[in-house]
């Protein structure tokens, strides 16, 4: 019995001491599993347009209303990137595209209305008083020429007139002279100035009365748009008769957007189409840029001048306006492939057969459904052009739902990427940007001295930027988002610091 009592107090210490060692042991190298693992590795649902909205069950989100979806295991997400198996990548839709170097074509288009240009409106006023006995022109629209007959008038003034130029003219046929044939050259004149057609004269002196009226002659060509006199009335002079207007040159007043503005110049070509007149075109010239910008609209007006040969055009006529500018070329991507975050602009880019990495871009003008990339893309890589929402939302996920997507050194933009992509590019005078727009500084952006007539020349953001000397060139390159910024808006001022 004692011997018992002995070993089971030898035993006691023994047991405790080795429980206290296990629980020990098991706390200290035992693995607990994070909740979000656990999650991770049972079935998860989220939400592909809030994927910081999970469910370990089918529902619908709290946000949006949209039904989870089923997250697969196939899903893997790779230093920021997203692995996608053949399958899954099928079922998401993934469709991808090779980025390529095209023509940069500006199209604008706007709305316009006809107009009559302002120095083609005539005035007929009253060079007499008097009072008009018969109107040949009597209405508005009436197209008329230079010296058809628009109204009969008597005139005191000018009856008078006619009469003293019957006296000195059988004066100075009877004494001919000097002084006789001034005095006739002097009453002639007068009558002219009055307005009066020289058959009126010469009907005189085969009468040898004065008639008591006279007919009234058009001064100019073109349509009356007012009329002011009628049978009966009186005038004086300087009296307003009628309103004239010239419209076989018309003005298209459109109003383009104030950010395309900046690619329109005087003399450019351009398409003007009416609703009124389907299937027919008309082309013309921008004859003025105005310099004012609509507070309301944000928008310029531009006048386009456009022929009216056939006369089918007429005054208030809608149409529209639209012409195509060639900005050399560069990088274009469809609209759908970037993911606007309002910080960054986003592409997922092909890595290899299943793999797609977030590429940071910079996008510059849009062109139609294409935005033109200056940075961040080069010719010849993949990008997604559908489905990229939903490896969006894959990556994001993945990396816990806060936030936006993992981009590391490698695919953000870096300077070595931008070398590398065609957003400056050498030309010579012969390139289409320079024959039309020129240099568009007149200041180096490196030196800052003015830009030389056979110095380099580098097409970057549609514009042809030149510099004073070879070597400037090269800097341009290395980083032209920097120099470009060096030069003002209108190009005119070197804006950044001497070097």
């Amino acid at each position: 019995m004692k011997t018992n009592n002995l070993n089971l107090k030898i035993l006691m210490p023994i047991l405790f001491f080795t429980i206290v060692i296990g629980i020990v042991f098991n706390g200290c190298t035992g693995k607990k599993e994070n909740p979000k693992e656990q999650i991770a590795h049972s079935t998860m649902y989220y939400c592909p347009m809030h994927p910081q909205v999970t469910s370990d069950k089918q529902g619908v989100c709290p946000i949006c209303h949209m039904d989870l979806v089923l997250q697969s295991a196939d899903v893997k997400s790779l230093d920021g990137a997203v692995n996608l198996s053949g399958e899954r990548a099928l079922l998401a839709g993934v469709k991808t595209e090779a980025v390529t170097v095209s023509p940069l074509v500006k199209e604008i288009k706007a709305y316009s209305t006809l107009e009559i240009p302002e120095q083609n409106r005539k005035i007929v006023s009253a060079k007499f008083g008097g009072r008009i006995e018969q109107l040949s022109v009597a209405q508005t629209g009436v197209v008329v020429r230079k010296g058809d007959v628009l109204f009969t008038a008597y005139s005191p003034d000018v009856y008078r007139t006619a009469s003293e130029y019957l006296v000195a003219k059988s004066a100075s046929d009877k004494n001919p002279g000097a002084e006789a044939k001034k005095l006739l050259n002097s009453i002639s004149k007068r009558l002219e100035l009055y307005g009066v057609p020289e058959q009126y004269i010469t009907d005189v002196e085969k009468t040898g009365e004065a008639a008591y009226t006279f007919k009234y002659l058009a001064p100019y060509s073109g349509v009356v748009i007012k009329k002011n006199i009628v049978e009966g009335g009186y005038i004086s002079e300087g009296t307003e008769l009628y309103e004239l207007a010239d419209i076989s040159h018309l003005w298209s007043v459109a109003d383009i957007f104030e950010a395309d503005v900046t690619y329109l110049k005087p003399q450019m070509p351009v398409q003007v189409t009416f609703p009124a007149l389907p299937g027919e075109t008309f082309t013309g010239k921008i004859s003025f840029i105005s310099p004012v910008v609509e507070s309301e609209s944000r928008t310029v007006k531009v006048r386009i001048d456009v022929p009216n040969n056939s006369g089918k055009l007429r005054a208030r006529m809608y149409g529209e306006s639209s012409l195509s500018v060639n900005l050399g070329t560069g990088i274009l991507i469809n609209a759908d492939a970037i993911i606007f975050t309002g910080k960054r602009n986003v592409v997922w880019v092909k890595r290899d057969s299943a793999t797609f990495e977030p590429r940071d871009i910079r996008v510059g003008a849009k062109f139609g459904s294409m935005y033109q990339v200056t940075a961040g893309l080069a010719a010849g890589e993949e990008i997604v052009l559908n489905g990229n929402y939903l490896i969006d939302s894959e990556s994001r996920l993945k990396s816990g739902g806060h936030g936006e997507h993992k981009s590391d050194a490698s695919t953000s933009v870096a300077p070595q990427v931008a070398q590398t992509t065609a957003t400056a590019e050498y030309i010579t005078k012969d390139n289409a940007v320079f024959k039309k727009f020129g240099v568009f500084n007149s200041f180096c952006p490196v030196l800052g001295d003015e830009v030389a007539d056979e110095g380099p020349l580098l097409l970057y953001k549609g514009k042809v930027i030149g510099f004073c000397c070879k070597g400037c060139d090269k800097k341009f390159i290395k980083d032209p988002e920097k120099y470009f910024s060096y030069i003002s808006t209108d190009g005119k001022k070197y804006t950044g610091p001497t070097e």
